[in-house]
């Protein structure tokens, strides 16, 4: 399970969606600025835009978070290789959000890719989703 999947730790008197609402346009502003200072490929570039897909999933804006994981995932391939234990977490969020939307047959090949990912990378994989 990935940190946007838990949720938050800290309590509030505020409603949840009041809070995505104040983080969504600080999400997009972290992209903004690491495309500037660090580039559009960069690996923190690409965790912003799987952390900000995964803000909007949990407020069902499904059809915005599915092309910012892809964008997360095209980044991580292209700059850190398909078998680095990120890809494995940002396959698996993408799959868990096409599950959602009830696209199974979509959502089982990315799975299995996060699976295949891990293999290699396991203790690892472990250790990160414990986080």
């Amino acid at each position: 399970m990935s940190r946007h999947q838990r949720g938050s730790s800290y309590p509030s008197a505020r409603s949840p969606g009041t809070r995505y609402r104040e983080a969504e346009p600080l999400f997009r502003r972290a992209i903004e600025i690491g495309e500037k200072i660090l580039g559009k490929d960069h690996p923190t570039v690409a965790r912003n835009y799987n952390n900000l897909a995964g803000l909007l999933q949990k407020q069902g804006k499904y059809d915005q978070a599915e092309p910012l994981y892809r964008r997360a995932i095209e980044i991580g391939e292209r700059v850190l290789g398909k078998d680095h234990p990120h890809l494995a977490i940002r396959y698996n969020n993408l799959a868990y959000l096409l599950q959602d939307q009830g696209k199974y047959d979509q959502a089982e090949p990315l799975y299995r890719q996060a699976v295949e990912t891990c293999k290699p990378n396991l203790v690892w994989t472990i250790q990160t989703l414990l986080r």
